[in-house]
């Protein structure tokens, strides 16, 4: 179904490129190309610059308000979007694009490239193998809204606090195969399991942090369910974005 959905943005678009390089050869309506044309394309261009947009709005909100962290196929997705944007407004909007627009294309797609080599390397991350993994595997609407609803379990029984939980008594608790409440978390969430129960223990150590004073850091990491100080360093650096005693002296000023 998809499939056939890009073949209906696609298709009519290569045919009439096509059928207007027929009936007027570029090099015979240079003028006509150069100016109703090439506005035609850049008009059409940005129309799908605008419903990408909001197709993205909660990827660049999240990345906006840094409330919660992108993960990699947003940074992917967010790579290509901005990428194609810059050369967007490099073509319709800069005079001297003609001498600097091949330089920019190349960039952003090396970058891209270089991007997806980078994330390739992150085991910690799902990116292409998610779809690979599961497209043979389908979960019913009825058993996706069931545990999404049934998460917040997790929080109310503080399940995340057991450094030794693992994927299968959660979804035990929740009432699920594990390999199904795993692939909802990747497919809905964008989140392996381990990243899932991280972020929780991640929030619990930042309230620990603002609220306990006394409270060692380390004590505050194995209290919110990690198994070790370096681990809870970790964690807490990746989803943050700062480490745990930048936080509470950050917090401590305000």
């Amino acid at each position: 179904m998809k499939t056939r959905f890009w073949v209906l943005h696609i298709v009519p678009i290569l045919v009439g490129i096509i059928a207007l390089g027929i009936v007027f050869p570029y090099w015979s309506y240079y003028e006509l190309w150069s100016g109703k044309i090439i506005h035609l394309i850049y008009f059409q261009w940005f129309i799908y610059i605008v419903f990408t947009t909001y197709e993205l709005r909660a990827v660049l909100k999240r990345l906006i308000t840094r409330n919660d962290k992108n993960n990699s196929l947003e940074i992917w997705l967010l790579s290509v979007y901005f990428g194609i944007l810059s050369i967007w407004l490099a073509y319709a909007t800069s005079s001297f694009t003609s001498y600097i627009v091949g330089a920019i294309s190349f960039s952003f797609f090396l970058y891209l490239l270089i991007l997806i080599w980078f994330l390739k390397l992150n085991k910690d991350r799902l990116f292409f193998e998610t779809k690979g993994k599961y497209e043979n595997r389908k979960v019913k609407k009825d058993t996706i809204e069931s545990i999404m609803g049934n998460l917040s379990t997790i929080e109310k029984k503080k399940l995340y606090q057991n450094p030794n939980i693992k994927l299968s008594d959660v979804a035990s608790e929740l009432n699920v195969v594990p390999h199904i409440l795993s692939q909802v978390l990747n497919e809905h969430l964008g989140k392996s399991f381990s990243v899932f129960i991280n972020e929780y223990r991640v929030e619990k150590a930042k309230k620990m942090l603002v609220e306990n004073e006394l409270y060692t850091i380390e004590g505050i990491g194995l209290d919110s369910g990690f198994k070790s100080k370096s681990a809870f360093f970790k964690s807490f650096k990746t989803i943050t974005g700062t480490t745990p005693a930048k936080y509470r002296d950050s917090h401590r000023a305000i």
